[in-house]
């Protein structure tokens, strides 16, 4: 588990910073991923800078964690690591986009086999704020509600 939350924390470092492309190029050694020419950069991070915007791959994290919890359910690392989205790193790269979590899908389908009645499940963030949360929580598979 602590290489995965290692592994979350300098993903929303650096989806949280306001770092060039060079960040996304050592990210990609830092991971063993190969690394192509360049990286779309959609500076998604820079069209809302709210103080308390959350980091996606973050955001991601605690939901899971929260499921985890609320339904007691334990989920072996790997496959916590698998939902999360850490194996399709490489395809988001082949693909023109930066080694973030954010720029891929949770395995709602892997999701399931663990937590039993998914989509019967309600997430309620009464202070959405940048609405980071709720919209990792429906990209989950969750029926989500958010107030702010």
């Amino acid at each position: 588990m602590q290489e995965i939350v290692a592994l979350v924390s300098r993903d929303s470092a650096i989806e949280m910073a306001y770092k060039p492309r060079t960040a996304y190029f050592k990210r990609c050694h830092e991971l063993g991923l190969k690394k192509p020419k360049g990286f779309f950069d959609p500076k998604i991070r820079n069209v809302h800078p709210y103080i308390a915007r959350r980091a996606r791959s973050a955001a991601r994290f605690i939901n899971l964690l929260a499921l985890m919890d609320v339904t007691k359910t334990r989920i072996p690392d790997e496959d916590i690591a698998r939902i999360l989205g850490i194996d399709c790193l490489q395809r988001a790269i082949e693909n023109g986009f930066p080694p973030l979590l954010s720029f891929t899908r949770p395995n709602t389908d892997l999701l399931k086999k663990y937590i039993r009645n998914l989509d019967r499940i309600i997430l309620l963030d009464p202070m959405a704020g940048g609405g980071t949360i709720p919209l990792e929580g429906a990209l989950m598979g969750l029926e989500t509600h958010a107030i702010d």
